[in-house]
């Protein structure tokens, strides 16, 4: 195989790659890259048509001496060890295009890559930005509510509790103050558990109804557990 075969062959070769890296390549962003593919591209071509005009002059009577002395290289072989060459370095030029890229596109993936965000405690973060002004003044509202409580005149205590009808049979202290209709608190731990309405009453005792404003289920009711009229800082816990 003579030099100009192995021109050809490697011509062919190189066409391949710089075609297939600039089709990978035509997706990018990468405007500098872009421009050095096309200067390739065209200097191929250029490559290409000197590669045609050598296959044009090609004779096939060609005889090459065998005379011991060194045989003069004709502009044919000189021409394509400079092709040859001029093939090597764009072969290089492409592979530190190819490099250049591939970090480039390393980079833009650390880049996009999303940062991991801090979690965020709601409850911390309340703490911190709650003025000590604002705790004193809710911690003073608290102990005033648990006071209203616990000093309310206790009104009727539970005597019998239906879970499933959600009835209580209460009877009422010689301090009582209320009547059908009425609403009555049960007081547990200077806190309001839970509150009836009062629907009948027969003498000291009553029947009352659990009203319904705790979801499903109703709380744990034992007899003994008070009753109070709900003091008016609470309100009506409907």
């Amino acid at each position: 195989m003579n030099s100009t075969n192995i021109l050809l062959g490697t011509t062919g070769l190189l066409l391949v790659v710089a075609l297939v890296f600039s089709f990978n390549k035509m997706n990018q962003d990468e405007d500098e890259s872009a421009d050095k593919i096309a200067a390739l591209a065209r200097e191929l071509e250029r490559l290409e048509a000197e590669k045609n005009e050598l296959e044009q002059r090609r004779s096939p009577g060609i005889i090459f001496q065998t005379s011991p002395v060194a045989a003069k290289a004709t502009p044919e072989l000189d021409e394509s060890e400079e092709a040859n060459q001029r093939f090597a370095a764009i072969q290089n030029q492409i592979e530190a295009l190819t490099n250049e890229n591939a970090a480039l596109r390393d980079d833009l993936a650390q880049i996009n890559e999303p940062a991991e965000e801090p979690e965020l405690n709601l409850e911390a973060l309340a703490e911190e930005t709650e003025e000590p002004e604002v705790t004193a003044v809710n911690q003073s509202l608290i102990e005033r509510r648990a006071r209203l409580i616990r000093d309310a005149i206790l009104q009727a205590t539970v005597m019998g509790w239906d879970r499933d009808e959600w009835l209580a049979v209460i009877e009422g202290t010689e301090q009582a103050n209320f009547r059908v209709g009425d609403v009555l608190a049960l007081r547990r731990n200077d806190g309001i558990l839970c509150t009836f309405d009062i629907t009948r009453q027969e003498g000291n005792q009553s029947i009352a109804v659990l009203k319904g404003n705790l979801g499903v289920e109703p709380p744990e009711i034992v007899p003994g557990d008070e009753l109070i009229i709900p003091p008016a800082f609470d309100g009506q816990l409907d």
